[in-house]
């Protein structure tokens, strides 16, 4: 397996002048084993790669409110035809960034598909050949975007990026930042409808913004998208009710018959990257409470 370096530089003032740090972050072939967790290592697979910032990026111990924020690609070590896109668009980047938004962007960079259209605020790139219709899935959620967008009464919306890379695990996953989402797709075994869904999850929460982003409150943020997941496309007829029903019913089976269906928030929290089974008892109890609750009120 050949693996990619990906060279960086920040440029730190301090109180005798400025210093220039050099350094190479290596990338990890997708096919070595990793710690549980959520998808934000660099890994490299298919002839690219792609990881977050905060897994390798160094920043100041004490940053200032911002950076004067440049990424520059140089992708002369990969294949011809390799481009670079991150979370804060396609190419090359530069802006003003509070320190929290640069550690969080996501980066792909390889060769790679695209469902990226002009005057569209969705954007899908992808390296290596999903085992699912990548572009059709691309386009239906570009559809939800636009809706979501209409839902939150977004005034003046920003861009998001659906980014995808291959992992050598059988089940799809994945990892959301600020205006964007990793997904590690593996033999494709969710339905087209089922993975729909959880691109327009990871879409709300670009909408409801750090609700619920602590480890014993994230039932909060993680239940509200699970309620838009299948509210929003259901109201604007882009997804049918047979297929809402059948995804609820799948929420609703995982719940209930899970061995943590009683087990408290705050025990879930130091659990839910040792044991895998308590990792969906915030989403589905929050999505039933919010149910319930919109019942009540109509």
């Amino acid at each position: 397996t050949e693996i990619y370096t990906l060279s960086l530089h920040d440029a730190l003032p301090i109180s005798r002048g400025r210093i220039t740090l050099h350094y190479q972050a290596s990338v990890t072939p997708s096919s070595e084993p990793r710690v549980r967790g959520p998808s934000y290592d660099l890994r490299g697979s298919a002839g690219g790669f792609g990881g977050a910032f905060f897994s390798f990026l160094l920043l100041p111990a004490a940053p200032s409110a911002e950076y004067d924020f440049k990424l520059h690609w140089n992708l002369s070590s990969l294949p011809s035809g390799a481009r670079g896109t991150s979370s804060r668009g396609e190419g090359d980047v530069q802006a003003i960034l509070p320190s929290d938004d640069v550690s969080t962007i996501f980066l792909l960079g390889g060769r790679m598909g695209a469902y990226s259209p002009k005057n569209n605020l969705f954007h899908a790139y992808w390296v290596g050949t999903p085992p699912f219709d990548a572009l059709g899935s691309a386009e239906w959620s570009a559809r939800s975007f636009t809706m979501l967008c209409n839902v939150f009464h977004e005034s003046n919306p920003t861009s998001f990026y659906l980014l995808m890379r291959p992992s050598r695990l059988v089940r799809d996953g994945g990892a959301a930042t600020r205006g964007g989402f990793m997904l590690e797709y593996g033999l494709g075994y969710l339905s087209a409808a089922q993975r729909n869904f959880m691109f327009t999850h990871e879409m709300a929460h670009h909408f409801l913004g750090q609700i619920g982003d602590g480890a014993s409150s994230a039932w909060y943020g993680e239940g509200l998208a699970e309620f838009y997941k299948v509210r929003v496309p259901l109201r604007f007829g882009i997804a049918d009710l047979d297929t809402v029903v059948a995804e609820i019913r799948t929420m609703t089976n995982a719940y209930y018959t899970s061995a943590f269906v009683g087990l408290p928030y705050e025990q879930i929290a130091t659990q839910r990257w040792t044991d895998r089974s308590p990792q969906a008892i915030p989403y589905n109890r929050r999505f039933m409470y919010l149910a319930n609750l919109k019942a009540v009120i109509l």
